[in-house]
């Protein structure tokens, strides 16, 4: 397993992602495959989630459709 299967998988670059390279690494050595070490991650550590907050205050109309 990769960095970048990782990454793809949904997990952020930061530092729980060399934690998870460490651990992927024991598992592939016992004769686990990529997609239950996905799984078992996303039981055990769960991929980050973007929490977008609404604005305090209302824009224009015009403004508020913009592209």
């Amino acid at each position: 397993m990769t960095r970048e299967h990782l990454l793809e998988a949904g997990w952020c670059q930061d530092e729980q992602l060399e934690s998870l390279l460490e651990e992927a690494e024991r598992l592939e050595d016992k004769g686990n495959k990529l997609g239950y070490i996905l799984k078992r991650f996303d039981r055990m550590h769960p991929r980050h989630t973007i929490d977008l907050a609404m604005g305090s205050e209302s824009l224009p109309f015009a403004e508020a459709i913009e592209a």
